[in-house]
């Protein structure tokens, strides 16, 4: 009975333990997975963090997600010599050394190629291929690689070399190459170790330059291993161990090894030994103790049978099994956190594996609710489960779709079930009592108990859910009835209830949270919009509600509102939250639909797990939660349970190495091209250089992690490309196509398993080339030819623009000369200027300037005389003359702008004289106050007419300068005359004199607009005019101001200005007293011929008056006579013109070109004269206008200037005008122009009468009027038989107003437009009758009379003959004359 018990108790612990996982997670990696070939037979990891697999079928490189394989390509030398791996290693470049059956292969991982190993015979002197067996690989010393064969005995290579030397192997103290060798390692102290076939274990002797015999005990081995300064070798008959100190080699004894084939030695960090046998499994061996372990069942179920080739373990403790048919086996410590429990038919374990609910009692059992095999009760002290499940016994559980349970106050379970109602579970008895929860109102049961539910009064609460038509409805159990009463129907379809700490009790159904009142039932309902699977209240007291597909909410109660939400974009896994359970670490662990996330509540931050990470899967239940009493949480899902302890849950901040996989350009990867890289170092390719055409780029990316690949994230950015940083989530690839030529730098970045973005980054340098057309070469090509075409052309304009300025001299220089010179002269002048051309274009400018001044002196000159005989006979004349009205006032007006240009000539002629430097002033004493008030008298009358405050203000007692009297005259002149210029009317100009101890200061001051602030001191230079916005006065030449400076300076005083705040400018000449000053200037002491300036040049304006408006007074609104058109902004030019034709011609009168333009359309005149030079639109610009407008193109105009130069005669001719006249102009001369003008607008009529008569035409008129008479006559021809045709189909047809055709027609003809049609007619007419034999009445009809004896009258007025006489006169001889147009 004893030994029966025994075997019980043995198989129910090896059932239990069947039950649960190892602590190890175990993976596989196979052929489905994507591995060439399930025999691995070498493991290894790279520098950069790449594994790689050596199988029957290739080599394999692993990156956490998927492989890369490289297989022989028959014909390939850059492929992998053989198919069969034995052995795999890398150097210090990292390039990868593989041993394979038939040779050695070494890859480049940048460039994607293999280079065959060869080794040097050193009897035969050459190198040959290495085609024997490789059995391992290992760095050497000094960065050396040794290669073990069959055949050649150990190879090794130096650094950068292919061609490997052999290692001789002494033997009885000789030396031989031809041994085999099966492993060889390195130890700490960098001795290399090596196992000789059949031999035994040997050592290289530096000074001996060989393999030097260490024990021959063992001659036979599998593997070999080092390891604290010990040899370990496997053996078809265990593990033996080599003490180099003692030179001794003894057998390991440990339990459970001994007659092993040892295939695989390994150690690890903790010079622990892990031991791959042939078939039995991996075992740990532990020298320190001698302790010998086999892995967990779980673990060597998997290996069981199999032969453990390979055991690599990595820096994070990972074992990579590799076997002989089960592929790689990885052992992850990193997953073992999470343990799951599953159903095990074959043991003692859970019903089934979807898990709905979890309850703790104070028994320290766990109570698993399964949805569909009943109740479980894990016993975790007995690792025992005891399981539940409804039978045809009452005494049963109801159903086995268990929704949720709850532990009340009198030790009872209760238990809430999907389809029959609640149950109560006695733990004492193990019996169920079955509750049936009636609807009072239907009468039928209630059978959807999803929630149950004891509140801190002891109450039982069970919801209901709605079923058909049935609804549900939350009910109490009444203890004293045993049974269940309905609270409330209002309260159907609750999802889970729960008590906060003030007692309120909270519920959540459908899509609204519910704050149940237990006593008023005056419940309140909050609208959330989604499902409430679970409320959890923190330390705050805010409620934290997990909904299905809204996240989790945060809600106030004390504000009644939702606060906040955390969804997948706040990190959290799934947004539906299916439980939430605190650990006592200041987290929220939560599961979901897809995975579990842990919150912290301090820092505000998401961690996520998976089935990746050890969980049962990513799908968990609702209300599938619990955390026991030890801490540990306890999450179902559907397949099984998941149990941790949050504790150990440590988050990893390592960040994963991070790697280019793959470079495609243009659809062909880079392997194919390697030209285009310009630079890399031992790890990576730093910067490629691509043509414009295959600038089509695909890179594929890794981060390094192998335990949870599926968490890492991935974002890149091209810099000079694109915006911003792309965020591609788990995409490990990025495209780009058509890249413009640039440099561009590819940047990777990827988080870790944790979701935190790391620091490292894949940089590449990419330059796109530019195409041929777009290189810098041929962009120096392309401004070569540029820079030629430019030079060419600018020659070729330099050469028109000298020889057009050349023929201008010349031309200009010729009519110049013309009247002072005979041929010869011109023309040697015109020779010389031809020699001369390049100096004077040189000095072009200066040259003019002179020509300018010299023009103006010689001018002004020959101005004088004349002038000054002009202006004494006026003088006498109006002195002698009793003449009044209009002679009077022509008199008048001819003194006043005589004198007037008599004043602009002296200042021409002194600022010729100052320019030149030879103006000195003649000094005398002078009573500064009387020549002011002179000066200022002047200007009374004109400043009177414009209603100006004009004032002189005296406060100097010394008055008397030594000074120049003309030149401080015409120094005062120029102040006030511009300070009436700008100041407006009714405006206030004040003359002041004051004075100090030494010096006098005469002010003016005006309340003009100023000067403006950009003009500054330019006021004062030569020709300078400040610019102006308003537009409203006319500016000066830039003289007045230069010259009085030129003055004040010989005085050695001083002007100046300043604008005044409250708007005008005031300008101060101060003057200094005495004589010293006047260093070397000539002095006397009094003026003689001091004539007084002012009387000179003073001139009465005559007021505005009604005589001064566009329009003259003796126009009448209807004449016969013609009508002028004159446009001057020169008031006075204007009045003297009208009154040279006002008694001849109507005349208008227009003050500037605007205004003369709206006169011209308005009026139609019959002959414009207008100014050359106006402010606004000159008078270039307004014959250009009238020119080019169709109904008023017609009107001869007369353009008068002051200019007589050749240019501007050109630009005269240019714009239209019919007539060009010099200012000042000989009256005669003028009145005869105007009249030879008008008179050619008669022959234009005759024109029209010869036109239509059929008379020879001698008269000349411009093209112009002939087309459009030739226009005229076309279209009345071709409308003759329409009797209907008149001024509205003509004006549509010519493209004319009404108004504007009869202007047009009246100007040419002199007749209405119905007279004009009506001639044009009688002209076809006339035609028909000599050219046809047709009889008056027809020709009538065919010209467009309806009325043959009207037709009769008109033709007889207009050619002085009946249409009978005509015919006999001109039928036969005409068309011998005349051809018709």
């Amino acid at each position: 009975m004893q030994r029966i018990l025994l075997i019980f108790l043995f198989l129910y612990a090896g059932l239990s333990v069947a039950s649960q996982r190892d602590s190890l997670s175990v993976r596989h990696l196979e052929i489905e997975d994507g591995l060439s070939n399930n025999y691995v037979r070498c493991v290894y990891q790279d520098r950069k963090g790449f594994f790689w697999f050596g199988s029957r079928d290739g080599l394999n490189r692993y990156d956490g997600y998927g492989f890369k394989v490289f297989r022989n390509e028959i014909g390939n030398k850059t492929s992998l010599i053989h198919n069969i791996i034995h052995a795999i290693n890398s150097d210090t470049d990292n390039n990868i050394w593989i041993g394979t059956r038939q040779g050695l292969s070494i890859y480049n991982d940048k460039k994607g190629i293999f280079t065959a190993g060869s080794w040097h015979d050193p009897i035969k002197g050459t190198d040959l291929l290495i085609k024997k067996v490789i059995r391992d690989l290992v760095p050497g010393i000094n960065n050396t690689m040794l290669v073990a064969t069959e055949g050649i005995g150990l190879l090794r290579f130096s650094k950068g070399k292919t061609v490997g030397e052999q290692i001789p192997l002494l033997i009885n103290g000789r030396r031989t190459f031809s041994y085999g060798v099966q492993s060889v390692r390195l130890d700490d102290k960098g001795r290399e170790w090596v196992f000789v076939q059949n031999l035994g274990l040997y050592y290289f002797d530096p000074k001996a330059r060989a393999l030097v015999l260490a024990s021959a005990d063992v001659v036979l081995a599998l593997s070999l291993g080092v390891n604290g300064g010990q040899v370990y070798i496997g053996t078809y008959n265990g593990l033996y161990r080599y003490d180099p100190v003692r030179r001794k080699n003894t057998a390991v004894n440990a339990s459970g090894i001994g007659g092993k084939s040892i295939l695989a030695i390994t150690p690890d960090s903790r010079n622990i030994l892990y031991l791959g046998t042939n078939g039995d499994g991996v075992f740990r061996y532990d020298p320190a103790n001698g302790s010998m372990q086999l892995l967990g069942n779980e673990i060597n179920n998997g290996l069981s049978g199999e032969q453990i080739y390979s055991i690599f373990i990595d820096k994070n403790d990972r074992k990579w099994i590799g076997t002989y048919s089960g592929g790689v086996t990885i052992l992850d410590p990193v997953k073992k956190i999470f343990q799951t429990w599953a159903h095990n038919p074959q043991g003692n374990s859970i019903p089934g594996n979807s898990i709905s609910s979890f309850l703790a009692p104070k028994d320290g059992k766990l109570y698993i609710g399964t949805d569909g095999t009943g109740l479980s009760i894990w016993d975790r002290k007995l690792n025992r489960f005891t399981n539940y499940k409804h039978a045809a016994d009452p005494n049963t559980i109801s159903s086995n779709f268990i929704s949720s349970m709850v532990s009340d106050s009198h030790g009872g379970i209760w238990i809430g079930t999907f389809t029959e109602g609640a149950s109560r579970f006695d733990p004492k008895t193990r019996k169920f009592t079955r509750y049936k929860i009636i609807d009072p109102q239907t009468g039928v049961e209630s059978k959807v108990a999803f929630t149950v539910f004891e509140d801190q009064d002891n109450d039982i609460w069970a919801g209901t859910l709605r079923r058909g038509s049935l609804l549900g409805g939350l009910y109490r159990f009444n203890r004293g009835l045993d049974k269940f009463e309905l609270f409330d129907q209002k309260l159907g379809d609750l999802f889970t209830m729960m008590q906060a700490r003030d007692g309120q009790i909270w519920a959540g159904n459908l899509d609204q949270l519910i704050q149940i009142d237990k006593k008023g039932k005056k419940h309140r309902f909050y609208d959330l919009g989604y499902t409430v699977r679970v409320i959890f209240e923190d330390k705050k007291g805010l409620l934290w509600i997990g909904t299905e597909g809204g996240g989790l909410i945060i809600f106030d109660p004390f504000k009644s509102k939702v606060v906040s939400r955390l969804t997948t974009a706040n990190g959290l896994c799934n947004n539906s939250v299916l439980s939430l359970i605190p650990d006592n670490q200041g987290n929220l662990w939560m599961s979901t639909y897809f995975g579990v996330s842990c919150y912290n509540l301090d820092k505000g931050t998401f961690r996520s797990f998976y089935q990746s990470d050890g969980l049962q899967s990513n799908q968990f239940q609702i209300n599938a939660g619990i955390k026991l009493g030890t801490g540990e949480i306890v999450f179902g899902g559907i397949k099984g349970f998941s149990l941790f302890d949050p504790r150990e849950i440590i988050p990893h901040s390592q960040m994963p190495s991070l790697f280019l996989t793959g470079i495609t350009i243009n659809n062909t990867p880079l392997e194919e091209n390697l030209k285009l890289i310009v630079d890399e170092d031992n790890i990576a390719i730093r910067e490629i250089e691509v043509p414009y055409d295959q600038a089509v780029f695909t890179f594929s990316f890794t981060a390094l992690e192998f335990s949870s690949p599926e968490k890492i994230s991935y974002k890149y950015f091209m810099d000079g490309w694109d915006r911003g940083w792309t965020n591609s989530g788990k995409d490990r690839k990025a495209t780009y196509t058509h890249i413009s030529e640039g440099s561009y730098v590819f940047r990777v970045k990827s988080t870790n398993a944790e979701g935190v973005w790391g620091s490292n980054e894949i940089i590449l340098k990419i330059k796109v080339l530019p195409p041929w057309y777009r290189t810098w070469w041929a962009y120096l090509g392309y401004m070569t030819i540029i820079s030629s075409v430019i030079y060419v052309y600018l020659r070729y304009r330099s050469a028109q623009t000298r020889l057009k300025y050349e023929v201008q001299i010349v031309n200009l220089e010729s009519q110049r000369k013309k009247a002072e010179y005979d041929t010869q002269v011109a023309q040697h002048n015109m020779e010389r200027l031809a020699h001369d051309k390049e100096r004077l274009i040189n000095e072009q400018e200066k040259a003019l300037a002179e020509k300018r001044m010299s023009f103006f002196t010689n001018i002004s000159h020959e101005f004088r005389s004349p002038l000054s005989l002009i202006i004494n006979p006026i003088n006498d004349l109006i002195k002698n003359s009793s003449v009044e009205g209009k002679e009077n006032a022509e008199l008048s007006m001819i003194q006043r702008n005589a004198k007037r240009m008599l004043s602009l000539v002296d200042q021409l002629l002194l600022f010729r004289k100052a320019e030149e430097g030879f103006e000195d002033i003649k000094a005398a004493k002078l009573d500064l106050e009387k020549l002011s008030r002179e000066v200022f008298y002047c200007f009374v009358q004109q400043a009177s007419a414009r209603e100006i405050d004009y004032r002189f203000e005296n406060a100097a007692v010394d008055k008397e300068v030594y000074a120049d009297r003309i030149k401080i005259e015409i120094v005062l002149f120029n102040l006030i005359s511009n300070a009436l210029k700008y100041t407006p009317k009714g405006g206030e100009i004040v003359v002041s004199l004051t004075e100090d101890d030494q010096s006098l200061l005469i002010t003016v001051q005006d309340s003009g607009p100023g000067i403006p602030d950009t003009a500054g001191e330019k006021i004062f230079d030569r020709f300078y005019q400040a610019e102006r916005k308003d537009g409203n006065h006319k500016a000066g030449f830039g003289i007045g101001l230069y010259l009085a400076r030129q003055f004040m300076e010989a005085h050695s005083g001083s002007i100046f200005y300043q604008n005044r705040a409250e708007g005008g400018c005031i300008f101060n000449i101060c003057l200094l007293k005495g004589k010293e000053h006047l260093v070397g200037q000539v002095i006397e002491e009094k003026q003689e011929g001091a004539e007084e300036l002012f009387n000179e040049i003073y001139a009465t304006e005559l007021p505005e008056s009604a005589a001064h408006n566009n329009i003259s007074l003796d126009v009448n609104l209807v004449s016969d006579r013609q009508s002028i058109l004159v446009v001057d902004d020169e008031r006075d030019i204007r009045q003297y013109i009208s009154s040279l034709f006002s008694g001849i011609y109507t005349v208008y009168l227009a003050e500037n070109g605007e205004q003369g333009l709206k006169l011209a359309a308005e009026k139609l005149p019959d002959l414009i004269i207008t100014d050359f030079k106006m402010q606004g639109i000159d008078g270039i610009e307004f014959c250009q206008m009238i020119k080019s407008n169709p109904t008023l193109s017609y009107i001869p105009v007369i353009l008068l200037t002051a200019s007589s130069s050749q240019e501007v005669k050109l630009k005269s001719v240019h714009g239209g005008a019919d007539d060009y006249i010099n200012k000042p102009f000989e009256r005669e001369y003028l009145i005869a122009r105007v009249a030879n003008l008008l008179r050619n607008r008669n022959n234009l009529q005759n024109y029209f009468y010869n036109e239509i008569t059929l008379q020879s035409n001698a008269v000349v008129v411009s093209e112009e009027y002939k087309k459009f008479l030739d226009t005229c006559i076309l279209v009345v021809e071709n409308h003759l038989t329409d009797s209907d045709f008149g001024i509205k189909a003509l004006a549509d047809e010519i493209g004319m107003s009404h108004s504007n055709l009869y202007k047009r027609v009246k100007s040419i003809s002199g007749q209405s437009v119905n007279s004009f049609i009506r001639f044009i007619r009688l002209r076809k007419a006339a035609e028909l009758m000599i050219n046809s034999d047709h009889n008056v009445t027809e020709v009538a009809f065919r010209s467009g009379f309806n009325d043959a004896k009207y037709f009769g009258k008109q033709f007889s007025k207009l050619f002085g003959a009946t249409p009978t006489a005509f015919i006999r006169k001109h039928r036969k001889i005409f068309n011998k004359r005349y051809k018709m147009k």
